[in-house]
């Protein structure tokens, strides 16, 4: 079997210790540090737009549809303010 790399950056990804994943990178959208992790915003060839953290993948634009589906009709809300709790109840606006 013969295999055609069209990209020339690529993210490895392991899954376990003898599994990984490699997704081929099209651009480099942004690439830097906080003071917490490291941070990159990736174009890819299968997954458009992709969020990583710390070499990991979070988020990609393929898998908008999976939030867009997700539409709750009641959100409860907590909020901890200075020790007190309150919880809200929250109606879907349609």
């Amino acid at each position: 079997m013969y295999v055609r790399i069209a990209a020339t950056k690529f993210i490895l990804e392991w899954i376990t210790e003898s599994l990984a994943s490699i997704y081929g990178i099209k651009e480099v959208i942004y690439s830097g540090e906080t003071k917490y992790q490291k941070v990159d915003i990736v174009r890819t060839h299968d997954f458009g737009l992709v969020l990583l953290l710390d070499g990991l993948l979070q988020s990609a634009e393929i898998d908008e549809y999976v939030v867009d589906a997700y539409k709750p009709e009641k959100v409860n809300v907590t909020e901890v303010k200075r020790g007190l709790v309150r919880t809200e109840e929250l109606q879907e606006v349609r």
